[in-house]
């Protein structure tokens, strides 16, 4: 019986066999890198690694940069906002080189505010109460209260506690220059209207001399915040404040706000902010 492929079996097959294999294995010999080879890969790798880490900190110091005042831009637009949708006057005011605060309009003085009698409040001694009797102040913060029931007690040692965050505002008149503020301690309704206790807060001015008749008030949105470290206001501009009407409309007595950056090495680098009516424009330094 004759074979059907007698070409695979035959001596000459087998030889060109054998010298495939071998240069099969003589490449894959060959097919190691040199140690110039690893080095160079390993040098681009190196030089790529620096650009991505040099990239990322030029970016990271951008994103800094600037940082205060974008968190001031963003602040003014929520006091826009809340005028608008709340129906009612928002302030903004620079309370020292590194602070600031928002706050809305509550009501207005019917009368001098003076001393109560202890007999008719429970926040110890030097406090001090303003009247308001038109205005409706239902939805006003009486953190005393609050924190008494949080505490399930009506006790008066309860009632006594302070709330920190809870800033009371004398809101200024056209003429007025510096923040006038106290800390807010409770809220009744007796007759004829609202009784509203305060007490001095830091460096808020005197109490005996703030809420006088005809005076409008107001209560913090937000407690204090603080510029990022590295920023602050000009000195000149502290206790200065601006506006907004339910309108969008800007006013008061700062047409632009300016924050310095400290924390660079250029003489002057100072980011301002032009709000003019109603519109807030953020500009970087020249």
């Amino acid at each position: 019986m004759k074979t059907v492929f007698p070409h695979l079996f035959n001596g000459s097959h087998a030889r060109t066999l054998e010298r495939s294999n071998s240069l099969y294995e003589g490449e894959r010999r060959n097919a190691a890198f040199t140690l110039i080879e690893l080095v160079a890969v390993m040098g681009i790798i190196v030089a790529l690694a620096l650009l991505v880490v040099g990239g990322y900190s030029g970016m990271s110091r951008a994103i800094a940069s600037g940082q205060g005042a974008r968190q001031v831009q963003d602040t003014l637009l929520l006091a826009r906002q809340t005028a608008c949708v709340s129906g009612v006057r928002v302030y903004f005011y620079i309370l020292d080189e590194e602070e600031y605060l928002l706050c809305r309009k509550m009501g207005t003085c019917s009368k001098n505010s003076d001393k109560p009698s202890k007999a008719n409040h429970p926040y110890g001694d030097g406090v001090y109460a303003l009247y308001d009797y038109y205005s409706d102040l239902g939805d006003f913060v009486n953190v005393a209260d609050q924190e008494a029931a949080q505490q399930k007690s009506t006790s008066n040692e309860a009632k006594k506690k302070m709330a920190s965050s809870s800033i009371l505002f004398e809101l200024p008149n056209k003429n007025d220059s510096g923040a006038k503020y106290a800390t807010l301690l409770g809220v009744t309704n007796n007759i004829p209207g609202w009784t509203v206790y305060y007490k001095k807060r830091g460096d808020g001015g005197d109490p005996a001399s703030m809420f006088k008749a005809g005076r409008n008030f107001g209560l913090a949105l937000l407690p204090i915040r603080a510029l990022p470290k590295g920023f602050v206001f000009p000195e000149d501009d502290v206790g200065k404040f601006l506006y907004f009407d339910p309108t969008g409309a800007s006013g008061g007595k700062l047409e632009k706000i300016l924050i310095q950056e400290t924390n660079l090495s250029d003489a002057d680098h100072t980011w301002t902010i032009e709000v003019n009516g109603g519109k807030i424009t953020l500009k970087a330094p020249q």
